[in-house]
């Protein structure tokens, strides 16, 4: 895992990838599963795959729902919805994600008031 965010970090974005999926594959049950699922995610948006961010955020949030990553995968999940088109499901995960008080809490609210 380690290695794979440090080459996100370094902006190696193919490589980044193929370590996070093989850290998956290897370690299904580990530490670092949920973090691993969700820098997917994130990596998925930014390349414009929403469906696979999608895949990746609902890893997190049905399989690791008490995990750091959780909230904020939530509110991705959420946001990913409403850029899909979907409101009906992006509403009740960027609400549910809203009523926490993290920083993605912050931002579903923010969201929520902006674009519903």
């Amino acid at each position: 895992y380690s290695n794979a965010y440090s080459q996100l970090k370094a902006g190696k974005i193919p490589e980044s990838i193929v370590l996070f999926k093989e850290h998956n594959a290897k370690y299904p049950n580990g530490k670092y599963v949920a973090n691993s699922h969700y820098w997917l995610g994130e990596i998925y948006v930014l390349q414009g795959q929403l469906e696979l961010a999608r895949q990746s955020f609902s890893t997190v949030v049905d399989n690791y729902p008490a995990h750091r990553k959780a909230s904020d995968s939530t509110f991705k999940l959420g946001q990913g919805y409403y850029l899909l088109g979907d409101k009906a499901k992006a509403k009740p995960l960027l609400e549910k994600s809203a009523s926490g008080n993290d920083n993605a809490a912050r931002l579903a609210k923010n969201y929520l008031e902006e674009n519903f």
